[in-house]
């Protein structure tokens, strides 16, 4: 297992070259594991209760994300759950990835769309969460998308969340390159 230090090395790195190059940083939040055959020497200590184990760890990115002066608007928080869609949307100028398909880091539809009114589509990226070797279901976007018109999501809204944004980072990029 890699040392959190080590890891947050890493991350500084990679957010270094990011910001000098102008590309888009996708941010993926750990998923709760319990267990020292996946966390090894953090299996013994303590780890934040699996509420909060998300949400300390995308804190602990972000302090490296503001210590580099990496654009936060260039950055997307991906595997978005309960857990952090109200700090994201209230503490930075991420994008909020939600993830769906996986068995993993299910979320429940409704979930989703209450989160879209609330926040508005504006800083929401849906996005399907395919992991190779555990189950995935294919047809989870579609279902969303389509348990969003039923909901009476406008069709801007909805596409605001499922395809524009998805193109938003690039953009940003792609506007400020040009002016420079």
């Amino acid at each position: 297992v890699w040392p959190l230090e080590d890891q947050a090395r890493c991350i500084r790195a990679q957010l270094e070259v990011a910001k000098a190059v102008g590309v888009p940083v996708f941010l993926h939040t750990p998923t709760p594991k319990e267990g020292k055959d996946f966390l090894g020497e953090l299996g013994t200590s303590e780890l934040p209760p699996q509420a909060a184990y998300r949400r300390t760890f995308m804190e602990r990115d972000l302090e490296i994300v503001r210590a580099v002066g990496f654009p936060e608007r260039r950055l997307v928080i991906d595997h978005t759950d309960a857990s952090l869609i109200e700090a994201i949307h209230g503490k930075t100028e991420a994008y909020a990835g939600i993830s769906v398909g996986s068995g993993l880091r299910p979320l429940d539809p409704a979930e989703v769309i209450g989160w879209i009114r609330r926040f508005g589509p504006g800083r929401i990226l849906i996005n399907s969460d395919h992991i190779p070797y555990r189950p995935y279901d294919v047809f989870a976007a579609p279902r969303l998308i389509r348990e969003m018109r039923r909901a009476g999501l406008a069709l801007d809204i909805i596409r605001r969340a499922v395809f524009d944004n998805a193109n938003e980072p690039y953009f940003v990029i792609s506007n400020e390159q040009t002016r420079d």
